[in-house]
């Protein structure tokens, strides 16, 4: 049986969301900023109730970033400004004796350079092109996908995560972690 270790992304290893950061790395100044990403898409939901605003968004925002041809690696360093004091030396020690699976509901557009070259683990995330609200990788969706990704039998010695979206995975771990909103670690009861 494979030991792995399993880390959630946003609020865990950063502080606050991928998703927010890089909608704000790609607006122009603050007013457009809350134009778009609180406004907006908003609007566009009370005429369209089917839509997903997280994956409108990213949509939106994605086409930007290819639209002006900017460097992921900017981004890439806001993500570095924002991870928790901790989180590197408890990945590199994690990384020693484990494979390190980091389990996010954000987006393969936005986090993989950064998750794969820098944090070097193996990332599991949504997708753009094949995102739906019933496939998002959070949830349940977080140990199903962690299920099709590791072809084998499986045992999460550690997990670590900060919300709801997490205790799923949290639930089936040796031991459990939480991250606190003031940046502390604790041992999750199950």
């Amino acid at each position: 049986m494979k030991k792995i270790i399993v880390y959630d992304f946003d609020g865990t290893l950063i502080k606050g969301d991928s998703i927010k950061l890089y909608c704000k790395w790609l607006s122009s100044n603050l007013f457009e900023f809350i134009l778009n990403y609180h406004i907006r898409f908003r609007l566009i939901k009370i005429f369209k109730p089917n839509i997903d605003i997280k994956h409108e968004r990213v949509k939106f925002y994605f086409s930007r970033h290819l639209k002006n041809s900017l460097d992921i690696d900017e981004f890439n360093n806001i993500l570095k400004e924002n991870l928790f004091e901790d989180s590197m030396e408890i990945l590199k020690k994690d990384r020693l004796n484990y494979d390190v699976y980091l389990v996010s509901a954000s987006f393969f557009e936005i986090i993989d350079s950064f998750c794969t070259t820098f944090l070097k683990v193996n990332l599991i995330t949504n997708n753009i092109k094949n995102y739906n609200t019933s496939n998002d990788i959070n949830f349940k969706n977080k140990v199903l996908a962690l299920n099709t990704k590791v072809k084998t039998d499986y045992h999460i010695v550690r997990g670590y995560g900060n919300s709801l979206g997490d205790f799923d995975f949290l639930r089936i771990s040796e031991t459990a972690y939480l991250r606190l909103p003031n940046g502390k670690k604790v041992i999750w009861q199950k």
